[in-house]
């Protein structure tokens, strides 16, 4: 029988089977070429298909896990120091992931506002003479927004002052988009200085109640002018009456009025709510005092009040330059 050896060349063994006289010789080559030989005869195969896959070897030792990013949460304590597309400067990031932040940044939150309110009780000036009354009827509360996709839904409500008047949980639910709503009003007088606030207030996704005013004030009166009489008593009626200038006043702040000539002599008088600080007059830039007294005077509404007066010393017919200085 032939003899078997195996040698190492290259990538492949090459199988060498040595001739005897029974058996040809073979020779396996690295490049899978088969020779077989005897005597004087040689035949050479190439070519040749490999045989089959051996068996798979055992696997690996498995590498290690990488990070979930999606679950990787960012706080960080210190307020950021610039603001970036919608990530205002001051924000605190806490359990914020990557996804999150750069929604901030690309997609600001818009915040919602009203535009605009009325109660529907007068489009002219809401400054009325201590009491006025504004009448009993239904009028119609209005009211105009932006950013209508950031409201909470049913959560529109309206107020006098500090009492929920309509939305819930008083009436029907009301949304950004429910103006405008018919209220009775009753009758609203007011005898002392003050006022009525009327509020729409709404909720959003984020961030404080909005809410939007309409504010009612009640003021006393203070009126000047000019009369030939020099007593007080009489003047009152009459300045009140015609002769004079009003206007509606929280407190007194200081002025200067000029008085022109009605071509005979007349003094000039303030009046003034008692409550009011005590001013001082200067006639043509000289300090001048003024005659005072104390008066009641009914208003045109019937109300009666305490007022000061405050009267020239004299009787001029000149123009005159009064600064009234508080």
């Amino acid at each position: 029988m032939a003899d078997i050896t195996v040698n190492e060349e290259s990538d492949y063994p090459k199988l060498t089977l040595t001739t005897s006289s029974q058996y040809p010789s073979i020779t396996i080559t690295p490049q899978r070429d088969i020779v077989i030989g005897g005597g004087s005869t040689v035949v050479t195969s190439s070519g040749g298909g490999g045989g089959q896959q051996g068996p798979q070897g055992p696997q690996g030792i498995q590498g290690i896990q990488g990070i979930a990013g999606g679950n990787l949460l960012w706080t960080n304590p210190s307020p950021t120091t610039t603001t970036v597309g919608g990530l205002t400067a001051g924000t605190v990031l806490t359990n914020k992931n990557a996804i999150e932040v750069l929604e901030q940044i690309l997609y600001p939150y818009i915040p919602v506002t009203f535009t605009s309110f009325t109660s529907g009780i007068t489009t002219g000036s809401k400054i009325y003479e201590i009491g006025y009354t504004i009448s009993s009827a239904t009028r119609q509360f209005t009211w105009a927004t932006t950013g209508v996709t950031n409201w909470t839904s049913g959560s529109i409500k309206l107020y006098k002052d500090t009492t929920q008047i309509l939305g819930t949980p008083v009436g029907a639910a009301l949304n950004y988009n429910s103006s405008p709503q018919n209220y009775t009003h009753p009758a609203y007088q007011v005898n002392v200085p003050g006022s009525i606030v009327f509020k729409v207030q709404g909720n959003q996704f984020q961030g404080s109640p909005v809410f939007l005013t309409e504010t009612h004030e009640w003021r006393y009166s203070g009126f000047w002018g000019s009369s030939t009489t020099g007593d007080f008593s009489t003047a009152k009626t009459e300045i009140y009456g015609a002769n004079y200038e009003r206007q509606l006043l929280t407190n007194i702040s200081s002025f200067t009025k000029t008085f022109t000539s009605i071509g005979q002599p007349r003094y000039v008088y303030y009046f003034l709510p008692a409550t009011f600080s005590t001013p001082t007059f200067s006639i043509n830039g000289f300090t001048t005092s003024f005659t005072t007294g104390t008066v009641n005077i009914t208003n045109q509404y019937g109300l009666t009040l305490n007022y000061k007066y405050y009267r020239t010393p004299n009787a001029t017919s000149a123009n005159i330059t009064i600064s009234l200085i508080v």
